[in-house]
């Protein structure tokens, strides 16, 4: 349908049905905030940050304040180079701005044997 194939279709709903979730959630101000962090993350990321929009939909049903949301969805832009502090300062406002110094990029976790699970799960659950 109008050049998009199955899965960009599929994203597509479900970008609409989270934007009109934040909608229904969230007074104007709030909502917008979380819309614009929600669009600026899609441009940015592209596919390769899906799992940040799973999370920011977790989030958003568990009762998450936009503020939060939003944060979350423009952690992985700083963490990966996507944006610089200043921007988002300059886009989404200090508060934002000051949310996101407080994160710190999560460690990678390998998964190849049952070692190096044990050990990096023990390193991420102990930061």
């Amino acid at each position: 349908m109008f050049g998009l194939d199955g899965n960009e279709y599929q994203e597509l709903a479900a970008d609409s049905l989270f934007i009109e979730k934040i909608k229904e959630t969230f007074k104007p101000s709030d909502a917008e905030l979380a819309i614009k962090a929600f669009i600026f993350s899609k441009e940015r990321l592209n596919t390769c940050g899906s799992s940040v929009f799973k999370v920011s939909e977790l989030l958003l049903s568990q009762g998450a304040e936009a503020v939060t949301i939003s944060a979350t969805l423009l952690a992985p832009l700083l963490w990966h180079g996507y944006a610089e502090p200043i921007e988002i300062k300059n886009i989404f406002g200090q508060t934002v701005e000051k949310i996101l110094s407080g994160f710190k990029s999560p460690t990678a976790l390998r998964t190849d044997t049952k070692a190096h699970r044990r050990k990096d799960i023990h390193t991420f659950l102990s930061i």
